[in-house]
């Protein structure tokens, strides 16, 4: 192809993002219309920004493994294998303060507990950290995994 393959990637990581941020935009248009009010103008831009940095870190997760994997089942179960636990330690289903303090701290580890309580700051007004460090965390994990994927798709050899 004419295009190198670290604009193959940041392509695809864009293309991820269009269509995460067009279904969480979909959900957020149904929650308003079920009673939803945004705690302020903050969170109406706050808000679309942390669904944005959750879906460019996370695309270019399956993007970094998909590329040092060699067949699809072994990806699916890998990425199924990963997110699971991500989502889980995330806050975004059971409050954090509710697990032993060893799960806490493993929680902590956790980037998507930095992108739900960012969004749940934009949404609602709380939060567990100060919005600036959410992002902060988010923008570190972000580079990392858009430079590990654009990396790792560079040494694929195609067969």
């Amino acid at each position: 192809a004419p295009v190198s393959r670290v604009a193959i990637v940041l392509g695809r990581t864009l293309g991820g993002m269009t269509t995460a941020f067009m279904q969480g935009f979909l959900f957020l248009v149904v929650a308003t219309g079920a009673g939803l009010r945004l705690h302020s103008f903050a969170g109406c831009v706050l808000t679309p920004l942390f669904m944005l940095m959750i879906a460019a870190a996370f695309v270019n997760v399956g993007i970094a493994l998909a590329s040092v994997m060699r067949d699809m089942q072994g990806f699916s179960l890998v990425m199924n294998f990963l997110m699971i636990p991500l989502f889980l330690l995330s806050g975004a289903m059971f409050p954090i303060e509710q697990f032993p303090r060893w799960v806490q701290l493993l929680a902590y580890a956790d980037p998507l507990l930095y992108g739900v309580d960012g969004m749940r700051f934009g949404l609602i007004g709380a939060s567990r950290f100060p919005p600036l460090v959410d992002f902060t965390v988010l923008v570190v994990f972000c580079s990392i995994m858009v430079s590990t994927s654009a990396y790792l798709f560079s040494q694929v050899e195609m067969d």
